[in-house]
C-alpha cells in the first residue's frame, strides 16, 4: 500500500509540473526561451499593481472614513476578480484534457484519476500564484486600516486573515464561472462546434469581465446601499458581494451588508457544486469523444477562393498569415484579449454626458474622448497583433518559405506590413469609420478618418522596426521580451500620447483649417 501511495504521488508531482508548464505551449518554444522566467515577469507585473494600490497608504497616513475604507476594498476585490477572470479565460484549453493529453497518457500506466487532479491542481496553483503575486503587498498593508478600532493586535490579524480568505473566495468563484460556461458548452455542444464558437464564448467573457471593471458603479456608502433603487444592481454585481462577505469576516459588518455577504456564500457554494458536476460529467460522458471525434473540421468549400499570383510574396504571406489566423483557436484567443481591452477602454473614454455629445455635434466638432478612443483601439489592434504573430502556428512552414526564397528581404518585410495593415488597420478602421458617419457631422468624420489612417501607419511602422520574422512561422522566446516593462511602458507613455494626440487634432479642428471642413 505504502509503494502505491509512492507511486502515485510521484506521477502526480511529474503531471503537476507538466500541466503548470504548459500555461505556454512548449512546442513552440525557442532555445533560448525561458517560460519560467515569463512566470516571473508575470508576477512582476502583479506585483507592480499591487505597489502601485499600497501607494494611498503612505499618502494618506492618518485614519479614514468608513466609505473610503469600503471604496478600496471593492476596489482590491473587482481587481481580483477580474485578473483571475481573465486568466481562467486565458488557459481555457488547459481547463478540459485535449487529444494530445489522452494519447500520450492514455497508453502509460496512470490512473485517470491522478491525470485530472493533477491537471486542475497546477490550474489552481497558476491562479492562485496570480491571487498572491497580485495582493502581496495589498494584503499586508491594508489590513492595518480594515481592522475595526479598539481591537488592536488581534484585530489586525483577523483582518489580514479575513483579506486573504476573501480574495481566495472571489478567485474560486470567478474561475468555477468560467468552468460552468466551458462545462456547460462542452456537454450541450458537438465537438466541432464548441471548439468553433470557444473564441466566441472566451472574446465575450473578456468583454464581461473588462467592462465590468471599468464602469461598475460605485455605491459604497449606506445611502447608496440601502437605496431601494440600488438593490436590484447589487444583487447583480458579484464584487459587491463579496465586500459584504469580507465585513462579515472581519467582524465590521453594517447592517446594509449582510443581505450581501448571504448571497456571496450562496453563489459560491452553486458556483463549486455546479462547476464539479460538470466537470465530473464532462470526463464520464464526453472524455472519449474527445479521441473518437476530430477537431475542427475544414469548411465546405464556397465556390470562391483567393489563389497567390504568380510570383505574389504579398499575396502568399498576407493569405497564409490571414489562414493561419483565423485556423488557430489559440491565436484568435490571444488577439481577442487585445481587442477586448482596447473596446473596454475606448468605452471608457466614451462614458461622456449626452449632453457634451449633443453640444459638440451642434456646433460641428467630434468630441475630444471619441478621438482618443479611436486611436487607443487602433493602438491595442496593431501592437495585439504585433504581439501575436510572433507566436508560431506551424515552425516546419519558415524552412518553405526559406527553401523558397526568390525575392530580397525588403520584399518579404513588405508582405508583412502589408499583413499588418489588412488585419489590424483596415478592419478597425472600417469599423470606426460607420459609427462616427452615423454619429458625427460628415467633414470632421472624415478630416478624423484620414488623420486615424496615417496614425495607423506610422504605428504600423513603429510596431515593425525590431521584427525580421515572417508571421506564425518563427519560434519566439518567453521570458526574453520582458512583458512587465512593456505593460507599464504603455501605461505610462502610451495612454498619455494618445490623450494629447486626440486633444491635439481637437484643436486643429477648431481652427481655420479644421473649419473648412
Amino acid at each position: 500500500m505504502r509503494e502505491w501511495f509512492g507511486e502515485q504521488l510521484a506521477q502526480f508531482r511529474i503531471l503537476y509540473r507538466i500541466f503548470w508548464l504548459r500555461v505556454i505551449d512548449l512546442e513552440v518554444l525557442s532555445p533560448e526561451g525561458d517560460a519560467e522566467r515569463l512566470l516571473g515577469h508575470i508576477a512582476v507585473l502583479l506585483a507592480g499593481i499591487s505597489i502601485l494600490f499600497t501607494f494611498p497608504v503612505i499618502l494618506i497616513g492618518g485614519p479614514m472614513q468608513k466609505p473610503d475604507l469600503w471604496t478600496f476594498e471593492h476596489l482590491f476585490i473587482a481587481t481580483t476578480l477580474t485578473v483571475v477572470g481573465v486568466l481562467a479565460v486565458l488557459s481555457w484549453d488547459s481547463s478540459l484534457p485535449d487529444r494530445r493529453d489522452l494519447l500520450v497518457l492514455g497508453s502509460l500506466p496512470i490512473h485517470p484519476r491522478t491525470i485530472f487532479f493533477a491537471k486542475f491542481s497546477a490550474l489552481a496553483g497558476v491562479l492562485a500564484f496570480a491571487v498572491v503575486a497580485l495582493n502581496c503587498f495589498t494584503g499586508v498593508m491594508w489590513p492595518l486600516y480594515f481592522s475595526p478600532s479598539g481591537t488592536g493586535l488581534v484585530g489586525v490579524l483577523r483582518s489580514v486573515g479575513a483579506f486573504w480568505v476573501t480574495m481566495a473566495a472571489v478567485a474560486l468563484f470567478i474561475f468555477c464561472c468560467v468552468l460552468c460556461l466551458q462545462g456547460a458548452a462542452a456537454l450541450m455542444l458537438p465537438r466541432q462546434l464548441f471548439l468553433r464558437i470557444s473564441s466566441l464564448l472566451q472574446f465575450c467573457a473578456f468583454v464581461v469581465l473588462f467592462g465590468g471593471y471599468l464602469f461598475e458603479p460605485s455605491l459604497e456608502s449606506v445611502a447608496a446601499l440601502t437605496d431601494s433603487g440600488n438593490q436590484r444592481l447589487l444583487r447583480e454585481l458579484p464584487s459587491y458581494w463579496f465586500l459584504g462577505l469580507f465585513q462579515q469576516l472581519n467582524g465590521s459588518m453594517d447592517p446594509p451588508f449582510a443581505p450581501l455577504a448571504r448571497q456571496g456564500w450562496i453563489a459560491l457554494a452553486f458556483a463549486v457544486v455546479f462547476a464539479i458536476a460538470l466537470l465530473l460529467l464532462f470526463w464520464v460522458l464526453r472524455l472519449k469523444h474527445v479521441v473518437e471525434q476530430p477537431d475542427i473540421l475544414r469548411a465546405r468549400s464556397s465556390g470562391w477562393s483567393w489563389e497567390p499570383g504568380s510570383g505574389s510574396v504579398d499575396s502568399a504571406v498576407v493569405q497564409f498569415s490571414v489562414r493561419s489566423l483565423l485556423r488557430s483557436r489559440q491565436h484568435r484567443l490571444f488577439y481577442s484579449f487585445y481587442l477586448s481591452i482596447g473596446f473596454a477602454i475606448s468605452l471608457l473614454y466614451t462614458a461622456i454626458p449626452k449632453t457634451e455629445i449633443q453640444m459638440a455635434t451642434g456646433s460641428g466638432q467630434v468630441p475630444v474622448p471619441y478621438l482618443v478612443a479611436t486611436l487607443m483601439m487602433m493602438s491595442f489592434a496593431i501592437f495585439g497583433l504585433r504581439l501575436v504573430i510572433g507566436i508560431p502556428v506551424a515552425l516546419r512552414a519558415n524552412w518553405t518559405f526559406q527553401l523558397n526564397q526568390v525575392h530580397g528581404p525588403g520584399a518579404y518585410m513588405a508582405a508583412v506590413r502589408r499583413t499588418m495593415l489588412a488585419l489590424s488597420v483596415l478592419p478597425v478602421w472600417v469599423l470606426i469609420a460607420v459609427v462616427m458617419l452615423w454619429r458625427f457631422p460628415l467633414w470632421p468624420t472624415v478630416f478624423h478618418l484620414i488623420a486615424l489612417g496615417l496614425f495607423g501607419l506610422i504605428v504600423t511602422d513603429v510596431g515593425l522596426l525590431a521584427a525580421r520574422k515572417l508571421p506564425f512561422v518563427c519560434s519566439y522566446a518567453p521570458g526574453k521580451a520582458r512583458l512587465h516593462l512593456i505593460f507599464w511602458s504603455g501605461v505610462l507613455l502610451g495612454v498619455p500620447i494618445a490623450n494629447e494626440c486626440g486633444v491635439l487634432e481637437a484643436k486643429l479642428l477648431a481652427t481655420r483649417i479644421g473649419s473648412a471642413f
